[in-house]
């Protein structure tokens, strides 16, 4: 079958691949480098394992059809464990290719993040993600629903642009409630807790009031009432969020003795 694959790369199929080893995929794809934009190929690579060199050299050759068919490998169960693995040190390639701009629902798109392992940097502006996720399919539901907010909520707070309140006002009234209830998956807690700025005003435990803040921080610059009208806050919560900056502002002042 090889042979023939060889000198007929367009009968490349499920059936003729499949039939092939290892080390004959890779003499197929060195042979013939421009097959690994056939999606029957990439399926078969990622579903086997071609040794940590030959697997990131191809991520690199095509990283756009090789994560596409390792998030649809992973859902169907089918995917080699060394290729859930590799992805979070190719976030950048992946975010490169324009994804997540193409994906169909939030639960795909989760399924990237958490395959990506939830990066930090690279990913697309906090009013582009808003703008993704309000054209995509709301599918997606339980912790894994909590996931995807949370990471979306610590980038656009690392962003601090107009573009935050866009993004906060589709992932944060929800989020909300689940830190209000604590009912953040430990995972989650632990990244807000580690990842989310500290103040002197709040304890490291209180997500909820350092979100605040953060906001309180960024209405100086960038103010938006109606997303601020949408987050359902309590009294004391307004309050964190109209004068959190400043109380924290106040309490890094030095202050003496015989005040």
């Amino acid at each position: 079958m090889m042979q023939v694959l060889r000198a007929r790369p367009d009968l490349v199929r499920w059936d003729t691949v499949s039939m092939l080893s290892n080390d004959e995929i890779v003499e197929l794809l060195d042979a013939h480098p421009a097959l690994l934009t056939e999606y029957t190929l990439a399926a078969t690579v990622v579903r086997r394992d071609l040794g940590a060199a030959k697997n990131n050299e191809l991520v690199q050759r095509n990283p756009q059809l090789l994560f596409e068919a390792a998030l649809d490998a992973i859902a169907s169960g089918e995917i080699n464990f060394v290729w859930t693995s590799l992805w979070a040190s190719n976030a950048g390639a992946v975010f490169a290719t324009g994804w997540p701009r193409t994906e169909r629902s939030w639960s795909r798109v989760q399924l990237g993040v958490a395959c990506l392992g939830y990066p930090r940097h690279g990913s697309p502006r906090a009013e582009e993600w808003a703008t993704i996720l309000t054209s995509l399919p709301d599918d997606l539901r339980g912790d894994d629903r909590v996931r995807l907010q949370a990471y979306l909520l610590r980038n656009a707070l690392d962003e601090g642009s107009a573009g935050t309140w866009k993004l906060c006002s589709v992932v944060l009234p929800e989020l909300r409630t689940a830190v209000l209830k604590g009912a953040l998956p430990s995972d989650i807690y632990r990244m807000l807790s580690a990842d989310l700025p500290t103040f002197n005003t709040a304890g490291n435990w209180d997500i909820n009031r350092r979100v605040l803040i953060c906001l309180s921080y960024l209405r100086r610059r960038f103010a938006d009432t109606n997303v601020e009208s949408a987050l359902g806050l309590s009294e004391y919560d307004l309050h964190v969020l109209f004068e959190g900056a400043d109380d924290e502002d106040d309490s890094k002042r030095p202050r003496f003795w015989w005040f």
